[in-house]
């Protein structure tokens, strides 16, 4: 039989080689409707501003030096997309960029804006994009070689797309799980627009919105994580509520989770720019 050349097992754990994970999952972008970093615009001058309590809290989550959850949400839901609060994660995404930090970023548009001939159709299809694009991202962002608690296989990541072109969500939300333990020591994870995947018509996409996130909180938390110095910074910003980051919150609880509404009043603005200086400086302390 012939072996794998990339998994080497030790007693315990396997070291993965970045490069086969990544053809390995290129099958998965079938399920990606586009390249999430396109929303980013590199225009500073057009960056957005925020309430005065939305960027104090803002400031504060980046400036921790422990992993943080944030929930930026709008006091009511427009029906529009993208939304303000689309340019604040937006400008998050550009910090993390511009200072090298490795990112992973999705800009949940609603489902119907999917091709398909059902609304189901659409929201499974939406969620795919959403679940196969964060593990190709995070592939790419992992450290040349981690010794992780997992072991990873071509044969798992083909049991992934069934012969008809289906996604098996269950077993992809699952391995995205199992590869952020091998992530690196610092993250940023940022998620715009999750509740359009919310009382969705087929259930199930529902249910697993509701799933991802749970492993996301217990992540968040370290489970079995071996790096235990781990950094995340993870930022869920919605327009109006949404149950599946609500429960996450909680779950995390307010040592981790953090929160704050948008009223959209249009007054005391002030520009998100400044937050990379905030990180940075940060940063610099923890190395003196």
């Amino acid at each position: 039989m012939e072996s794998s050349p990339s998994i080497s097992l030790t007693e315990n754990a396997a070291i993965y080689d970045e490069k086969h994970l990544q053809t390995w999952s290129t099958p998965l972008a079938q399920f990606i409707i586009a390249n999430p970093l396109n929303f980013i615009e590199h225009d500073t001058s057009g960056w957005p501003e925020a309430e005065e309590a939305v960027l104090e809290v803002l400031e504060s989550w980046l400036a921790a030096r422990s992993s943080k959850s944030l929930w930026i949400q709008t006091d009511s839901s427009s029906g529009e997309y993208p939304t303000s609060l689309s340019d604040i994660a937006a400008g998050i995404v550009e910090i993390a960029l511009e200072l090298r930090i490795p990112v992973l970023v999705f800009f949940c548009d609603w489902p119907d804006e999917y091709p398909g001939t059902t609304i189901a159709n659409q929201e499974r299809k939406c969620f795919a994009d959403l679940i196969c694009s964060l593990i190709r991202q995070l592939i790419q962002v992992l450290p040349e070689e981690q010794i992780g608690w997992n072991k990873f296989s071509k044969g798992q990541f083909q049991a992934l797309v069934s012969l008809c072109g289906e996604l098996d969500t269950v077993a992809a939300v699952k391995l995205f799980h199992d590869l952020l333990q091998c992530a690196p020591t610092l993250l940023f994870i940022v998620l715009d627009g999750l509740e359009h995947l919310q009382d969705t018509e087929d259930t199930s996409v529902s249910e697993e919105m509701m799933r991802l996130t749970e492993l996301l909180g217990n992540f968040m938390q370290g489970g079995q994580q071996e790096i235990s110095d781990r950094v995340v910074k993870l930022l869920l910003t919605t327009s109006g509520d949404c149950e599946a980051v609500e429960n996450l919150q909680m779950q995390l609880g307010e040592d981790i989770a953090d929160s704050v509404v948008m009223t959209g009043a249009g007054k005391g603005l002030s520009p998100v720019l400044p937050l990379d200086y905030v990180f940075d400086s940060n940063n610099q302390d923890d190395d003196e």
